[in-house]
């Protein structure tokens, strides 16, 4: 267990927090010393995005409402704690989604340096191929400046898509989700809240696994029975 302090709040990262963003950057798919270093580069920026995410919740429940509070990194993310404190139903509202809130700002904050560095057309051009893909910007300068920064390349896109479409992503309607946390703040049934869920997270699966992507399909599985078992638990 890795242990340590950010803004007097503690945090710890478990072993298979560490495992999972190796597999999500294909680290079973290594064959030489370039996917090696493509994958602990994934996993930093995986490490980096869900810190900033769990911060926004910590610093903001530390604010609003007091308390104490801790960030835990496992298998499937990462959790914020806030133990005591004074809440209000907006004050939590506010807390759940400044999670998603400070991934947004750091994709505001990558995308605001793009477009410093290269001002005008090229700098959207460059935001747009980094997070929807399509053809590389034929702008002369961005050309020169990346022909030998692959690396900057493949950090920035990471960057941008973990932070945005993550972010977009935990704002599913599916608890513990922040999007579920934010249903569970306004639907009085907690029942009802597990069965949009289950319904959600069984949706999202079925989508991911056709679509391809692995990861998605299996966390919205395992979020989809959670929900489904907390359901059944509620009826009685």
């Amino acid at each position: 267990m890795f242990r340590f302090s950010l803004f007097g709040i503690p945090v710890s990262v478990e072993p298979w927090f560490w495992v999972m963003a190796f597999v999500l950057g294909r680290g079973l798919d290594i064959r030489d010393r370039e996917s090696l270093i493509s994958t602990v580069i994934f996993a930093a920026l995986v490490f980096i995005s869900i810190l900033v995410h769990e911060l926004g919740h910590a610093l903001s429940g530390r604010w609003l409402a007091g308390g104490r509070q801790s960030i835990r990194l496992w298998g499937f993310g990462g959790l914020a704690y806030n133990e005591g404190g004074r809440w209000t139903k907006k004050s939590r509202v506010i807390m759940i989604l400044a999670g998603p809130g400070a991934g947004f700002l750091l994709f505001g904050a990558v995308v605001a340096g793009i477009l410093v560095a290269f001002p005008g057309k090229a700098g959207w051009e460059l935001c747009r191929f980094l997070v929807v893909g399509g053809e590389f910007p034929k702008d002369q300068s961005v050309l020169e400046f990346f022909v030998a920064k692959l690396r900057l390349i493949e950090v920035l896109y990471q960057l941008l898509w973990i932070n945005l479409w993550w972010g977009l992503v935990n704002l599913w309607p599916v608890h513990p989700l922040d999007g579920g946390q934010v249903a569970a703040e306004f639907i009085p049934s907690q029942r009802r809240v597990h069965l949009i869920g289950t319904i959600t997270g069984a949706g999202v699966a079925v989508a991911a696994l056709v679509l391809g992507h692995s990861y998605a399909a299996l966390l919205f599985g395992f979020l989809a029975w959670q929900n489904y078992q907390n359901m059944n638990r509620l009826r009685f």
